[in-house]
This record gives C-alpha cells, structure tokens and sequence, in this order.
C-alpha cells in the first residue's frame, strides 16, 4: 500500500501546451468515431443507416466534449490542481479515471433517453467498460508518444548545454572559507568554498557535503536551506536548483534530461541530483560548471 501511494505521488510530465490541449480531445473524438464506424460493436450494425451515424457522432462528441472541458476549462477553475511543476502520476490517474466515467455516464444517459432497442441500456458499468475499452489504448498510445517527445526535446536542450563552452565565472582565491552558522547561532561551520559539493535539507537539518582529500565529508547544521541560500548568495557558482539541493555547478560535469525534469550529473557526487520543474529554463546553462 505504501509503495502504491509513493509511486502515485511520483511528479509525472504535464503538457500544457495548446498544440497538446487540442489534439488530445479531436484524436480522441477521431479515435472513437472510426473505431465504432468500423467495428460496429455493441450491437451498432443493427440500427438503421442514419440512426448509427447519429449515434456514432454523438457518442464521439461526447468523448471530444468531456476531454475538452478536462483539458482546457478545468485548469482554468483549478489553477492550483493543474500546475504542471506540482503534478504527479496519482493527477494523471485521476483525470484519466475520471474522463472515462463521465464519457461512460453521458453515453449510458444519452442511450436511455434515445432508447435504441438494439442496444443495452441497462447497466451504467457497462457503458463505462465499453468507453474504456474502447478509448483506452488510444489515450495510453498519447500518453507514451507525448511523453517520448517531450523527453526528447528536453535531452536536446541538454545535449546543447552540455557541449557549449560553460560560462565564465569569478575565480574564487585558494583558502576562501565562507561561515554557515545554525539557525540559533549556537553551532558554527567553516568550510572552504571551493571544497564545498552541494547541501541537502531534510526538515531542519542541512547536510554540508565537502571535498576532503578527494571523498565527500558531511556535516549537519540544524538550520534552513532557505536560510544558507541567503548565506551562499554571492557566490555565483552556488545555486538552489531544487528545493532540498544547493549545488557548486562547479562540480557538475553534464546535465541530462527526461520527459518529466532534469538532472545534474558530477564526478564526485554518487546520485544525479534533481532539478526542480519550476527551475528557470534560461538558467539551465548556469548549473553546468568546468569539472
């Protein structure tokens, strides 16, 4: 059950983009049209000619209608819900769950008030498994395809910062320390600034990773990130790239991208740290260094 919950609060790709907006609800309505056109389930051969066209292209604009709205006037009431920097799989689930059912529901309520006798009617959970049966691969197929281009694009970006010249930075002098106290003063770090790797935060703690005789030393500050942001200002090489990492871009050797966000890659550094979607895209080239 943990793991069910942890995987579903994963952060997940969003596209919120107008191109993907539109061609979502139309493939989807498109999809469904054809795909009752041709294979005629659920009893469709045996409704008059014009009747089943009718039927067809109400239960695709049903489709395109509900896809539209979640897509489109959705995000417009629930600013908060649909921010692609805080969206996760659990959202992707929900909404995909949840357009399925409402499609499933109009159709079963459409059927019932034309009352076709060649078609079932009764059962609103049927209607439901034939939308997703219907509907389903389409939508993963978007899904995997949408996901496939956005990675794309951002391993492009990537790949560009990764093999232009970094940019120019202050040389710092040999024996520059910088001061982190914690946050009641009661505790104190001298750290030479060129040593020093990267901070991570967990509650109120801070861990001080630093270089010494070429491995990793840490030390731990009850204190803020938000706090040793401010006291790490003025030196250009230090940036916050996410919410719980303060990198020196001087250890970072590349960048890599996915379809959700990207990474920062270091020769000393065991794990690829993480930087957060709400990172600004022009400052990607700022976190790559000389190392």
């Amino acid at each position: 059950m943990n793991f069910v919950l942890s995987w579903l609060k994963r952060p997940y790709f969003f596209n919120h983009s107008i191109k993907y907006r539109l061609l979502m609800p139309v493939g989807f309505g498109l999809f469904v049209y054809l795909f009752l056109y041709i294979f005629k389930p659920f009893n469709l051969a045996e409704l008059h000619v014009n009747d089943e066209l009718y039927y067809i292209f109400i239960i695709s604009a049903i489709s395109f209608a509900v896809i539209f709205t979640i897509l489109f006037l959705l995000p417009i009431f629930f600013k908060n819900f649909f921010n692609a920097r805080r969206w996760t799989i659990g959202k992707s689930v929900l909404i995909t769950s949840g357009g399925f059912v409402l499609i499933g529901f109009l159709t079963w309520w459409y059927s019932l008030a034309s009352k076709p006798k060649e078609l079932p009617t009764e059962s609103l959970f049927l209607f439901i498994l034939y939308i997703l049966a219907v509907g389903g691969f389409p939508v993963l197929l978007f899904y995997i395809v949408d996901e496939s281009l956005s990675r794309e694009k951002r391993e492009k970006i990537a790949l560009k910062i990764n093999t232009e010249s970094p940019q120019a930075k202050d040389p710092l002098k040999a024996g520059t320390t910088i001061l982190l106290k914690s946050e009641n003063n009661k505790e104190e770090l001298i750290v030479p600034i060129n040593d020093l790797v990267y901070l991570s935060s967990e509650r109120n703690y801070v861990s001080v990773f630093v270089k010494k005789e070429g491995v990793l030393k840490e030390r731990i500050l009850r204190t803020t990130l938000t706090k040793v942001t401010d006291d790490l200002s003025v030196y250009e090489n230090m940036i916050r790239c996410h919410k719980s990492y303060i990198i020196n871009t001087n250890y970072v050797k590349k960048i890599q991208g996915n379809a959700r966000s990207y990474v920062l890659k270091s020769s000393i550094i065991p794990f690829k740290i993480p930087v957060s979607r709400s990172f600004p895209k022009d400052s990607l080239s700022k976190l790559v260094g000389n190392s």
